[in-house]
């Protein structure tokens, strides 16, 4: 992991004895700080943001034969299997859900708003 540094304004003088800041560009920045990162985990341990899904997608396709077409090759490391499925990746964030109930400790989950494709990965899981 790197470590996340803040950009440095640079302060130009300007006439009458104003200041004024220029960060760097939008580029630099993005070189420096990846807007994301792709990580393997568990479909299981990743939460719906929906209470309710469609049973097909939005081009139609059904998603217990999406499940079907789902194939497994054998993982390295800590991971068993990796499922191979005939969609795009799922995009998740690392999110706070306060706890009203109480019920588990206050601490950050991962959520999707892909909610018809965890619940095809959840269900090949």
């Amino acid at each position: 992991l790197k470590p996340i540094l803040e950009p440095r304004a640079q302060f130009e003088e300007q006439e009458e004895g104003w200041q004024t800041a220029s960060l760097p560009s939008a580029s630099k920045l993005r070189a420096a700080m990846p807007i994301y990162e792709e990580k393997l985990i568990c479909p299981l341990a990743v939460r719906f943001t929906q209470g309710h899904i469609r049973p097909v997608f939005q081009d139609k396709f059904d998603l217990e034969e999406t499940i079907k077409q789902f194939k497994t090759r054998p993982g390295t490391g800590d991971y068993d299997v990796i499922l191979e499925t005939p969609f795009k990746n799922i995009e998740v964030v690392r999110w706070f859900q306060p706890d009203s109930e109480h019920k588990e400790k206050d601490e950050k989950h991962w959520f999707t708003l892909d909610n018809r494709r965890l619940y095809c990965l959840q269900k090949a899981a």
